[in-house]
């Protein structure tokens, strides 16, 4: 997974949660909420990564399903930028 800062602002941090689903849009896995603290600048980019547990089946369901096959959407929660500013996604709740 990858985050690109399209901003004018660094960004401090980020947190949200991803979600994987079959072609049919069934559920595979929605791991915990995701964050990082890696500053990214300006319109630059950084990366993370998970790795797969072989003991869980959802883990080796994603491992094993072909990335074409994948439906992969980022649900954000907040971005924390280097000014004290925040963005954070409305609630669904």
């Amino acid at each position: 997974m990858a985050f690109q800062n399209k901003s004018a602002k660094t960004l401090w941090g980020v947190k949200g949660t991803l979600v994987f689903k079959d072609i049919f849009g069934d559920l595979i896995k929605t791991p915990a909420s995701r964050s990082t603290a890696e500053s990214v600048p300006d319109r630059r980019t950084c990366g993370t990564d998970r790795w797969i547990n072989q003991f869980r089946a959802a883990d080796v369901k994603l491992a094993q399903t072909p990335q074409d096959k994948l439906k992969v959407t980022w649900e954000p929660d907040t971005y924390l930028f280097s000014d004290g500013t925040s963005l954070k996604a409305p609630s669904s709740e």
